[in-house]
This record gives C-alpha cells, structure tokens and sequence, in this order.
C-alpha cells in the first residue's frame, strides 16, 4: 500500500487539495477528524489535556471546550509543544490502527491528510509528502472567512506552525494552492497519476 502524506499550513487549501484526491479515487484519511476521536469524551488523552490546561477546558457534559483550549495551547510556544506531546502519541496509535485495516482491505493508495504530519513524525507512514502553499495574507484571509474566532487567535496558529521552507524542503510534491480552483485541480491530477505510477495501479 501506498501512502501519500498531505499537509500544509493552516488556510493554504490542503482540505480542498483533499476533496480533489478523493474524487479522483483516493482513501483519504482525516487527520483532524482522527484528532477529535482521540479526544472524545471520557478519553486518557482529554484527561491528560484537563490536567495541563485545566479542568475548565470540558464543558458540564464532560466533551473539549476546543475554542478555549486552543487559546491557552496557541497562547506561546511551550503550550503548543506541551499540546503536540499529549495528543500526538494517541492520534498516531488510531492513525496506525487506520492504516493497517487499509491495508488489510487492499487499498491501494491511502492519503494522509495530516496538518501535523512533520510535527507528529507521521511522515514515517508515507512514501512520498505533498505539501499544499498559499501566501500569509490569502491564508489569513480565508482563515477569518473559515473560522469564528479572533483575528489574534488565528495569526498565533499561523505563527505555530511549520515554516514554508521547510515544508517545501521536506516535499515531493507541492501544490500552489492560491490559485484559481481549474489549476490547482490540475495540479492534483499531476500528483495522483505520479502516486498511481508508483503504487501500480
């Protein structure tokens, strides 16, 4: 099996660059929606969150408060490497856990959708990394479109995160995702026969 990581900057279009894989046949697997199985109610991993960010980051019915955490896990770069310490170890066992049933099913071609991919080490999962880029200012731009939260907020999750260059140096195959839709699916397309090649299929 065949696994291609895909990962980028936060508001860069990795999620459409996804939704375009998918729709040319992929098996996406979700990173983020993984991360949210890994913090689901009455978890080791959001109890272990509780006790370094407080207690207060679960609501009344036991489930994250996410908005809060991010504020205190973005807050500065010790609370964002404690964040990644805690969650990478349980989101990286359930990706493991995906990965293998995958291939035990004859799946072909998995893609990796992983905004930590480097930060978590789940780079070792794939055999080639695709990397989606967009400017500061568009991503910025789509980010407050996206996501209600404060404009402050949202730059500390920019300024979180990998740097450009190193995603790039890290890259077998990178996608310019500020452009108008039409091009970047061709892009996708690119990097999809490239992934068939390889994998034979």
């Amino acid at each position: 099996m065949f696994v291609l990581g895909l990962t980028g900057q936060t508001g860069a279009g990795k999620s459409t660059v996804a939704r375009m894989l998918e729709e040319e046949g992929a098996c996406v697997l979700d990173c983020d929606k993984i991360a949210r199985k890994a913090t689901e109610k009455g978890s080791p991993c959001l109890r272990d969150l509780s006790d370094a960010f407080g207690t207060d980051i679960l609501r009344s019915n036991g489930e994250l408060d996410r908005t809060l955490l991010a504020k205190r896990a973005f807050s500065g770069p010790e609370q964002v490497s404690m964040l990644n310490r805690l969650t990478h170890p349980f989101i990286c066992q359930l990706i493991e856990d995906d990965l293998y049933e995958k291939e035990q099913a004859g799946v072909p071609v998995i893609v990796l959708d992983a905004p930590q991919l480097f930060e978590a080490g789940c780079e070792r999962y794939c055999g080639a990394v695709c990397v989606v880029t967009a400017p500061a200012d568009i991503r910025l731009q789509r980010l407050e479109q996206r996501d209600a939260l404060p404009r402050e907020l949202l730059e500390k999750r920019m300024q979180a995160q990998l740097d450009e260059g190193y995603l790039r140096e890290k890259a077998d195959f990178v996608i310019d995702g500020s452009q108008p839709l039409t091009d970047v699916h061709r892009q996708v397309q690119k990097v999809w026969r490239a992934c068939c090649r390889i994998a034979g299929c």
